[in-house]
């Protein structure tokens, strides 16, 4: 999968979305991802399935729960299984984070 085809998978309305980090003074709502090539599957010598991880972190001005079912139906409608946890930055921002595996 590529980087453009996670953005758009995680393109829900009303919030932007960046590859890595924001640039400074972006207003959340926001959405940031990485997607790291370091979960390979290996058989006879070479890499049989290239599979990689996928962070997205949900930033938010309070914890919005209709916010992370719209994130949570696009990744279940890409088929992407995902765990969440919630985090706090030190800016009063609210931080839902998803990782999920892509191949």
């Amino acid at each position: 999968m590529t980087i453009k085809e996670v953005k758009e998978i995680l393109a829900v309305d009303g919030v932007t979305v960046w590859y890595d980090h924001a640039p400074v003074g972006t207003e959340v709502p926001f959405i940031t991802f990485t997607c790291n090539k370091d979960n390979n599957v290996f058989a006879d010598d070479k890499v049989y399935v290239k599979k990689g991880s996928l962070s997205v972190r949900l930033y938010s001005p309070i914890k919005d729960e209709a916010l992370e079912k719209k994130l949570e139906d696009a990744l279940d409608a890409a088929e992407l299984p995902w765990r969440m946890t919630d985090d706090f930055d030190t800016e009063d921002v609210f931080i839902t984070i998803y990782e999920s595996e892509v191949i």
